[in-house]
């Protein structure tokens, strides 16, 4: 499972060696920032090429995930099922 990356992906599956694989988890955090921070400041950071003091946006949370079955004997993932839920 990675997770890198600000959106979710819809890849989830099993692959034929039993291992769950998801391209990216997707954020868990607030989504409309720039990966975490309010985008105001960040995008003057840019355009400025000054230092900012980063805030971290405080609405429209997101918790992303996925959640696995995997066969107790085998230890080989059954199954993938992601998830993304607003929070606020």
């Amino acid at each position: 499972m990675g997770t890198y990356r600000h959106v979710q992906t819809s890849d989830e599956q099993i692959l034929p060696n039993g291992t769950a694989y998801i391209t990216d988890l997707g954020i868990c955090g607030p989504h409309e920032s720039v990966i975490g921070p309010e985008i105001l400041p960040v995008l003057h950071s840019m355009q400025l090429a000054m230092p900012q003091k980063f805030e971290i946006a405080p609405n429209d949370i997101c918790l992303n995930g996925a959640i696995l079955t995997i066969d107790s004997h085998s230890g080989l993932a059954t199954k993938i099922v992601r998830f993304s839920e607003r929070m606020s």
